[in-house]
């Protein structure tokens, strides 16, 4: 009765390959253990094998070889009448298990069966494949902090720069190595920190480190710095922020350039037209003689010492903010409106053409933002006194000689007095304006310039273009006012109020630096 099955066998072999007759006999492949097994099958004997199958020798309940059992015949007959367990007879099973002739055999090879039989080094790790069968698919490296050595894999965590070797704990080392700075020990490897430690190199490993730090992969990650690894931790270009156009990207290169015509604000980094501030005039970057001592004649004690100055280039008000120009502000409500005390111009529709007057330094500053679309600010005192003394060292704007009424609305009345006695149209005292045509910058009101008010600050200011000290209680202003006497109108002059002071005598102008070396 087997003769059947054994024909069976020999024609799928034929036509499907010989492990499909195997899979009919119930064996699939070799294992250890049920879990290398697929589903539905369990080990046996070292072969995956059909939970439920009936094998010579083996009872059909318990699979359990019946000659240890009962001491007879190992030899199972299958009888025809068996249909409990094979649903007919032996000639359906040939009829229902066999392909037919005339039949596509591709059905034959798309047989679930297939998957159970897995192929080694095609990387995965499938059913029936461990790291001991099949370490290229189912071995998981295992280096962790290691840079060099065995991965446990057959494989290595990686190799050793020139010079070095590969400790028993996995790390590029030369201990010999011979040094004087931390900089001479450089393994390569970026979860160490390497140091000089007497005049022998040594190299710690990084807790948490681990191999995921990866140079020039974009990410600055633990353990690399800018010496091991300048692609990903060394300097980032900021052209991104604020979508610069143009100007330094912060790494020595620039973020664009601008085109002819234009020129690239420094607060923006953005390209503007050359002739697109109206009202203002070029002054190019320059280098100066700024504060006085007593070759000037007369020198107030915060102005000493004198020091060399360089300043970049700035477009800069030709005149004092206007009432006119400031409640253009306050319309947009872009500003608050000014002080309304006595002597406040801004109450007096007949002074829209003299300086605003009344303003705090806060308001001051967001007036130049708000007009200029942020490309704007208040003068730097190194940037006011090169416009007022330029690089010749002028005393006063117009130059050395003694003010009076016709050059600066002061006190200046020739045996004393106040020239107006009170503020004057921006545009009068043509006499007293400065060589690049800036109006006012001695007298009528005293002007907000940026910096911090420091009666010392000239004896640490840095050489280029200083911002002033970092903090202070008080602003400094400059140039006097409609009631100074020649003291306070001297270009080099210092004074200072807190930065709410809304003084009747006090107003503003506003520079736009730019980058680049620019001529009018």
């Amino acid at each position: 009765m087997r003769t059947p099955i054994l024909f069976v066998i020999v024609l799928l072999c034929a036509i499907a390959s010989c492990r499909s007759a195997v899979m009919l006999q119930d064996y699939l492949f070799a294992c250890v253990s049920d879990d290398e097994c697929a589903a539905g099958y369990y080990c046996d004997n070292g072969l995956c094998e059909a939970k439920g199958s009936v094998h010579t020798g083996e009872d059909a309940s318990t699979g359990i070889d019946a000659e240890s059992d009962t001491g007879g015949s190992n030899e199972v007959t299958i009888e025809p009448d068996q249909s409990s367990d094979f649903g007919g007879t032996d000639e359906d099973l040939v009829e229902s298990d066999a392909p037919d002739a005339a039949e596509d055999l591709t059905s034959w090879d798309e047989s679930p069966y297939d998957a159970l039989f897995p192929v080694c080094a095609n990387g995965i790790c499938e059913t029936g494949e461990n790291a001991g069968s099949c370490p290229e698919d189912c071995c998981v490296p295992s280096c962790g902090d290691k840079a060099c050595g065995s991965n446990g894999c057959g494989s290595t965590c990686g190799t050793c720069g020139p010079g070095m070797s590969c400790n028993a704990a996995g790390y590029c080392v030369n201990e010999g190595q011979t040094c004087s700075y931390d900089s001479d020990c450089n393994d390569m490897n970026v979860c160490t920190a390497d140091s000089c430690s007497g005049s022998t190199c040594s190299f710690a490993p990084i807790p948490g480190c681990g191999m995921s730090a990866v140079c020039a992969n974009g990410l600055c990650e633990a353990g690399e710095t800018a010496t091991n690894c300048p692609e990903d931790c060394g300097c980032k270009p900021d052209c991104a922020t604020g979508n610069k156009m143009c100007g330094p990207d912060g790494c020595g290169g620039t973020c664009g350039t601008c085109y002819s015509g234009q020129v690239c604000t420094k607060l923006t980094s953005k390209c503007v037209d050359i002739n697109g501030f109206q009202g203002t005039t070029l002054l190019p970057s320059a280098t100066y003689m700024m504060g006085c001592d007593m070759s000037d004649g007369w020198c107030p004690g915060d102005a000493w010492p004198k020091h060399s100055v360089t300043v970049g280039s700035f477009f800069i008000e030709i005149h004092e903010v206007s009432v006119e120009k400031y409640s253009a502000c306050v319309s947009k409500k872009a500003c608050t409106a000014a002080g309304t005390i006595s002597k406040c111009n801004g109450k007096d529709p007949a002074k829209a053409q003299h300086p605003v007057n009344c303003v705090s330094w806060d308001q001051a500053s967001v007036y130049c933002a708000a007009m200029y679309d942020g490309h704007a600010r208040l003068p730097t005192e190194a940037e006011w006194e090169y416009a007022a003394r330029g690089t010749q060292g002028r005393l006063y704007p117009w130059g050395d000689s003694e003010p009076n009424c016709t050059y600066v609305n002061a006190w200046a009345k020739a045996g004393g007095g106040e020239c107006v006695g009170g503020t004057d149209l921006v545009t009068n005292h043509n006499a007293g304006k400065s060589p690049d045509g800036l109006m006012n910058l001695a007298g009528n009101v005293f002007e907000w310039v940026h910096d911090w008010y420091d009666g010392g600050w000239y004896a640490q200011s840095p050489s280029q273009d200083p911002m002033g000290p970092p903090n202070g209680s008080a602003r400094v202003e400059r140039g006097g006012g409609w009631a100074s006497s020649s003291e306070l109108l001297i270009g080099a002059g210092r004074s200072s109020r807190t930065p709410d002071s809304q003084g009747i005598d006090l107003g503003f102008r506003c520079v736009i630096p730019v980058h680049g070396e620019l001529s009018p």
